[in-house]
This record gives C-alpha cells, sequence and structure tokens, in this order.
C-alpha cells in the first residue's frame, strides 16, 4: 500500500443531523439554521449544526448504530453564526473556578486513549498531528486545575509514530504520562475528538464541524477530513469514486453508500 495522503473535503452540499425523539428538535419558523445551531437537544446529548444553510426535511439514513432518523440541511457553504463568539486567548489566564464549571472529572485518573485498531487505520494519529498544541494544553490545564488528577496518554507499543510526535513535546508538560498499557479500568478514558471538544468549551470556540476517517481505494490510504454528519455518498462522489459497496470499520458491509459519516466511523474500505 503506498504512502498515506491527506485530504480535506468540506464542499458537500447535505449534512444530516441524527435524532432520536421529534420532540428534541429545534428550528426557527423560517426554517434557516446557522452555523452551531443547537438542532437537537435531548437529554443525553446536544446536536450542533456543523454548517449553515436551510431546513431540507426529515428523512433516514443508514448509520454505525443502524436505520436512524435525521434533519436534513441544505449547505449554504457560508458557514454564519447568528452571533459571534468572542474566544478566551489565553486558557492558562482562566481562574480555574470557571474550567470547573465546564468539565469535571470522575475519576482521579483520565487517560486519553490514541488508538490504531489495525496497520491501515490512521485516523487518530493525523489527528493528533494536526491538533497536537491543542491535545496537550486541554490534558495541562486538566492538570493544573485538578492537581489530584494523574493525567496519562496511552498508546499501543507499536505506535511508533504517534510516540516520536508526542516525545518532542513531552518536555514541555512533565505531568503527562505516556502509558503503553491498556487504560485501568479505573480510569476516565476520552478519546481524541473529546479532548478537542473540551478545548473548545474552554476556549469558547464554536463547536467542532469536522471528523477524520481513513479511506482505502484501489490500494491507496488517505485520511479524510470532512463535515461531521455528512453523507459518503457525497463524499465519494466528490472525489470520483464510483464504487457503491464499501466496508464500514473492518465490519459493517455496505451495498449502498448513503451512509452517515460521524464520529462512529474510523475507516472506509470502497470496493
Amino acid at each position: 500500500m503506498q504512502e498515506t495522503k491527506t485530504n480535506e473535503i468540506y464542499t458537500l452540499d447535505y449534512i444530516f443531523i441524527p435524532f432520536a425523539n421529534q420532540n428534541d428538535v429545534k428550528l426557527r419558523e423560517n426554517k434557516i439554521i446557522y452555523k452551531d445551531d443547537i438542532i437537537v437537544n435531548s437529554e443525553s446529548k446536544k446536536e450542533h449544526s456543523p454548517v449553515s444553510g436551510l431546513f431540507n426535511g426529515v428523512g433516514e439514513i443508514n448509520s454505525v448504530n443502524g436505520i436512524t432518523n435525521v434533519i436534513i440541511i441544505e449547505n449554504d457553504f457560508k458557514d454564519t453564526v447568528e452571533k459571534k463568539k468572542t474566544s478566551i486567548y489565553d486558557i492558562y489566564k482562566l481562574k480555574s473556578d470557571i474550567i470547573k464549571k465546564i468539565w469535571k472529572p470522575k475519576t482521579s485518573e483520565i487517560t486519553l486513549e490514541i488508538k490504531k485498531r489495525d496497520n491501515n487505520d490512521f485516523r487518530d494519529e493525523f489527528i493528533l498531528n494536526d491538533n497536537m498544541n491543542i491535545i496537550l494544553q486541554t490534558l495541562d490545564i486538566i492538570d493544573q486545575t485538578y492537581p489530584d488528577i494523574e493525567i496519562k496518554i496511552s498508546i499501543d507499543k507499536s505506535n511508533l509514530k504517534v510516540y516520536q510526535s508526542l516525545f518532542s513535546y513531552l518536555g514541555t508538560y512533565p505531568n503527562i504520562i505516556v502509558d503503553f498499557n491498556s487504560p485501568s479500568q479505573e480510569s476516565t478514558v476520552l478519546n481524541i475528538y473529546e479532548i478537542i471538544d473540551i478545548y473548545n468549551d474552554i476556549k469558547n470556540c464554536n463547536k467542532r464541524d469536522y471528523i477524520y476517517l481513513t479511506l482505502i481505494n484501489n490500494q491507496e490510504s488517505s485520511v479524510i477530513k470532512t463535515k461531521k454528519n455528512s453523507n459518503l455518498k457525497d463524499l465519494l462522489e466528490t472525489l470520483e469514486i464510483s464504487s457503491t459497496h464499501a466496508i464500514i470499520n473492518d465490519n459493517l458491509k455496505l451495498t449502498g453508500v448513503n451512509f452517515l459519516l460521524d464520529e462512529n466511523v474510523y475507516k472506509i474500505h470502497v470496493k
């Protein structure tokens, strides 16, 4: 297999926001949607729009979790927000009580787990490299806010590229431990998206609007950065890939590519 390439694809016409209960859906009467609007507000989760545009209807789409109800948004490619946020310039200048209101640990150990599920899975590696400072600063500010908490980054022993990437930074963050073992049962395990989301909350930025995935086609491997809650069909059309068969995460076989791309998707093998 050739060397892994990277590609950013944001020119997708539609976004699909999943929902379980119609009563949780929040839309304006004029059906205009701004980027970062809360489209679904349930007790367990809030779903923000990663784009601005217009409500285009309700439908169903296949996903890692099965057939899913979705709000369909027609992307206007403007990323207009209703009200601009004032981002925090330096998170280290925030008082600890403010950070504690934003995020609270549930255990005395926090572990960021960087996964490499097989030799062709590059997603977490590329997210880390693209967001190294954000991720390490977030772990460091958690450490400073909660000094009794132990902070770890868990990586597989064979994942030398990730270790090499981290090694040159860790001298600046001496309290962050690199652990080559699986996270303990007593640890709160966070994935790489969750750390970035915590940073955005502390920074008072807009919500993360992207996902990464490894795409394998014709023995070529690419890491794609694209809009969260987009459609595999639209992505493949943009990449001029005509196949209608794919395998998601090595275990879910598709005979049609109308499929929701969310955080649960880390690898797509196009057949």
